[in-house]
């Protein structure tokens, strides 16, 4: 399994949890806000307690814990959730870094071969 696959499971986030991590780990999952994944989690227990309950227990016995090596790895988290949650913005992202660091290399590979530096190189040695 790459790591692109592993980054959109979904998982259930301890740091940021109340009970288990399910309400986390669904809003991480789906790019939302935990809170409102917690005001919504309340709202259809108190409209359909069974159905919710069984959901929320289910879902602790199928889900696992987000491993450890992405608490290690920040920016690969990051990363991977921002490609899930909005994939225009982080292409376009990398694509300005791209664009960026070719117009470094032109300039330096410009003043590596312009006639001045050959000029200095030949006089310092």
């Amino acid at each position: 399994m790459s790591n692109y696959e592993r980054a959109n499971r979904l998982y259930r986030v301890k740091d940021q949890a109340v009970i288990c991590g399910i309400c986390a780990g669904v809003a991480d999952f789906f790019c939302l806000e935990v809170l409102w994944v917690r005001i919504l989690t309340i709202v259809m227990l108190i409209i359909s307690p069974p159905f919710t309950l069984i959901t929320y227990i289910v879902l602790r016995l199928l889900l696992s814990p987000k491993p450890a090596y992405y608490e290690l790895d920040k920016k690969a988290d990051v990363f991977y959730r921002d490609i899930r949650c909005s994939p225009a913005t982080t292409i376009a992202d990398i694509r300005y870094s791209f664009n960026n660091l070719d117009k470094r290399l032109q300039t330096i590979e410009m003043h590596l071969s312009s006639r001045e530096h050959s000029f200095h190189q030949a006089k310092n040695h």
